[in-house]
């Protein structure tokens, strides 16, 4: 055979083996990716979905796609496929959101939610709070949860490696609606569930730029969005407020929060005193420098992005007139300026 001849059959030969194997990956990366995406990351909008008895895994997906509540008919199949989740799909009533993994959605299909208790934890919720919702709907005796959330160990969560081992599980328990069947519910398999999901919702997009957060640890990040979620009132001021306060933060400035005081004396409502101010805890940034030990409440993913994603600005100083309205300031005189304008 010619010298060409032959190098151009190993070159054939060579993308043969090579191109089944690009395919493969392309594919791979494809499938993973559905599977992380839901279709409106930030929907609440709950959309009724039923099972007919004898119904396939490709007949519900696409029924799903068509309800435009997956991103992909395929994944959804392929994944019931692999983890073997087709015979334990029911027939029955669900209630699903947008914002819905494929594997959160084929994990709730797996069991009707008829005899279910909807039960939702919104943004800015402290672990004492969720606590008492779930005591007010008779779904678990008082105490037990945030007992729990305290002394309970879920080590197979990687993002709770930097979390202190005296820290509870504030801030760490993600805001959602879920279903909860009062028959069988218990504190630690409720927060295995929170902290399962939100353990879904950080991607690989997501993990990434957390990485970038050069100095921070996980826990620092998770204090911080908690911080946002508190002292923000629109998605649009977040990523200022977050890069404010890692301004502060790094510049060795003090923060002064007055949302860590609120959940030191845990006093929401109020108006805060000269003695709450003043209060000797290491939960007051007025007082002490640096981040408080922990997350303050619960918090959306809007304030995480923010955390790991701030917005650079000449700011160092923020507040909110009676109406929401936010109002920066770049020095102290600035800002006294302002609270004398805009606060009663």
């Amino acid at each position: 055979m010619p010298h060409n001849l032959k190098k151009l059959a190993i070159t054939v030969a060579l993308v043969l083996v090579a191109f089944p194997a690009t395919l493969y990956w392309i594919y791979q990366g494809k499938y993973e990716s559905y599977l992380v995406t839901p279709v409106d990351h930030d929907s609440s909008a709950r959309v009724n979905f039923s099972i007919e008895s004898g119904e396939t895994a490709r007949s519900i997906g696409a029924r799903l796609k068509e309800l435009d509540l997956i991103v992909s008919e395929w994944a959804f199949y392929k994944y019931v496929k692999e983890t073997e989740l087709g015979p334990h799909l029911e027939a029955g009533k669900f209630i699903l959101k947008r914002s819905h993994t494929i594997p959160e959605i084929a994990a709730f299909l797996t069991k009707s939610r008829t005899d279910e208790v909807a039960f939702t934890i919104r943004e800015g919720l402290t672990v004492d709070q969720v606590d008492r919702l779930l005591a007010e709907q008779g779904l678990l005796s008082a105490g037990t949860f945030e007992k729990c959330a305290q002394e309970c160990e879920y080590s197979e969560f990687w993002f709770l490696d930097s979390k202190p081992d005296t820290a509870s599980l504030e801030g760490y328990l993600f805001a959602d609606t879920y279903f909860i069947d009062p028959e069988t519910v218990t504190p630690q398999n409720l927060l295995h569930r929170m902290l399962q999901n939100f353990d879904i919702k950080l991607d690989s997009t997501i993990k990434s730029k957390i990485a970038m957060r050069s100095g921070a640890s996980f826990h620092d990040i998770v204090t911080m969005a908690s911080l946002i979620e508190k002292e923000s009132r629109n998605p649009e001021e977040k990523p200022i407020v977050s890069g404010i306060l890692w301004k502060r933060l790094k510049e060795k400035r003090g923060l002064g929060v007055d949302a860590t005081i609120r959940y030191a004396v845990n006093k929401w409502t109020e108006e805060l005193t000269i003695a709450d101010l003043n209060v000797d805890s290491p939960y007051n940034t007025r007082k002490y420098a640096g981040l408080p030990p922990g997350p303050i409440s619960n918090f959306s993913m809007q304030s995480f992005k923010a955390a790991i994603e701030p917005a650079e600005s000449e700011y160092y100083y923020y507040l909110h007139d009676d109406s929401g309205k936010i109002h920066y300031a770049h020095t102290n005189d600035e800002h006294n300026a302002n609270k004398k304008k805009y606060l009663n």
